[in-house]
């Protein structure tokens, strides 16, 4: 009766995987604006926000197709791995082409990696816990990875500007790449069905 309540192992782990993803993440949330008028001193925010949400609804529209060919564990993996090279790109090329680039990035970083999340949830999580499932998703593996993030994030940013803290947050998705490795085939099995 126990095992029919908890929650698998695998979800867990994705959820773990989901978060420092999401931690990556955290910088570009709260901290993209200022870098974009203070270290690239461009004019530009509004625009860029835009881009990157105009950028995410093409995969938004073939992520069921995606998901359904290669899996969600893949994709959230490589939706990491675009993670890693967006703040690359913010970090290494801090001028308004990178700026650009990394924008154009949240296609894959959100636009394929939120369909993917709640596919994982959906496969991993029994019917009757979907809810809680999600909602654990939204509060663990997003809400609170990103406040964590954006408040370490002011104190690097205070102490070691920008370019350092873009390129010290690849370090979680890094993490989060490591174990979804370890833990591949669980990650990719199909438990409970979409």
């Amino acid at each position: 009766r126990g095992s029919q309540t908890a929650f698998p192992p695998v979800f867990i782990i994705g959820l773990i995987i989901i978060a420092l993803g999401r931690l990556s993440m955290a910088p570009i949330a709260s901290f993209f604006s200022l870098y974009v008028s203070e270290e690239l001193h461009w004019n530009a925010v509004g625009l860029m926000w835009a881009l990157s949400a105009v950028s995410e609804i093409p995969f938004m529209f073939i992520s069921g197709r995606l998901i359904r060919t290669y899996g969600a564990a893949p994709l959230i993996a490589l939706s990491m791995v675009a993670v890693i090279a967006r703040l690359g790109f913010y970090a290494c090329y801090p001028t308004m082409g990178g700026a650009i680039i990394g924008q154009l990035l949240h296609s894959l970083c959100y636009g394929l990696f939120h369909p993917a999340a709640v596919a994982f949830v959906s496969t991993h999580v029994p019917p009757q816990k979907r809810a809680v499932g999600l909602t654990m998703y939204i509060s663990l593996g997003v809400g609170l990875p990103t406040f964590i993030g954006s408040a370490l994030g002011g104190y690097v940013v205070e102490f070691f500007g920008y370019r350092i803290l873009f390129g010290s947050y690849t370090v979680f998705s890094f993490v989060g790449l490591i174990v979804y490795a370890i833990f591949r085939a669980p990650l990719s099995e199909k438990t409970h069905g979409c």
